[in-house]
């Protein structure tokens, strides 16, 4: 949450010094890197355990709603996956415009 703050606040600041191509590419390149991250834990995502006795969180989605924690980890991924390639082309789109 902190740093998800900080971020925006940073972002925010920026906004009237910097051009916004800049600022653009700039958030293009904080998504991208957000959005592999997830990937590169992806194994998290389908894990019942964080650890000894730690239910993993879609460990805990599968105990709050239905379906196995394997299916609330594909449907994370997938929705990650969904939102960086709706932002990349959104921005590809509006670049070549």
């Amino acid at each position: 949450m902190v740093f998800t703050l900080g971020l925006g606040l940073a972002l925010l600041a920026l906004a009237g010094r910097i051009g916004r191509t800049q600022l653009e590419s700039l958030i293009v390149f904080i998504g991208v890197q957000l959005g592999l991250s997830v990937f590169t834990r992806a194994d998290y995502l389908f894990t019942k355990s964080a650890g000894p006795g730690l239910p993993s969180d879609v460990s805990n989605i599968s105990s709050a709603l239905f379906l196995p924690y394997w299916f609330w980890g594909i449907l994370c991924g997938a929705f990650s996956l969904a939102v960086l390639i709706w932002g990349c082309t959104s921005y590809i789109k509006e670049d070549r415009a």
